[in-house]
């Protein structure tokens, strides 16, 4: 899996909303952490940190039986958790920008798991006139 890594994955951030996207990766995280943020680039440099996301576990090591072509189920387990941005955390987006998603080990290794645009959408309701 690591060859394969960062997964492409684009999200949109509605200014002025909360963000909440929730994310499964094959993955156990008993003892492992994830954090992921927003920043926006110049040239292959970030440049400012436009959205730092909280975590939320729903479950760090959630065994799922996945189907196989042949009828049978293997046995997964995948972290499961949420993204989470406040209101107030997504006010301050004002452009797009890049986002990634870090898995860090217990021994402090990090990998990348995750990477894509952040779109900003300003949305209309409750915005300043």
């Amino acid at each position: 899996m690591a060859n394969d890594l960062p997964i492409r994955f684009d999200i949109e951030v509605r200014q002025r909303a909360t963000f909440r996207e929730r994310f499964q990766i094959p993955l156990d995280c008993t003892n492992r952490d994830v954090q992921a943020s927003v920043w926006s680039i110049k040239g292959r440099q970030r440049e400012k940190l436009l959205l730092q996301f909280e975590v939320e576990w729903e479950n760090r090591a959630k065994k799922v039986d996945v189907p196989q072509p042949d009828g049978t189920t293997v046995e997964t387990i995948y972290a499961d958790f949420y993204l989470v941005a406040s209101y107030e955390q997504t006010a301050l987006m004002t452009v797009p920008g890049v986002w990634d998603l870090l898995v860090i080990e217990h021994n402090g290794e990090r990998t990348y798991w995750m990477e894509g645009v952040a779109d900003m959408n300003p949305g209309m309701t409750g915005a300043p006139a």
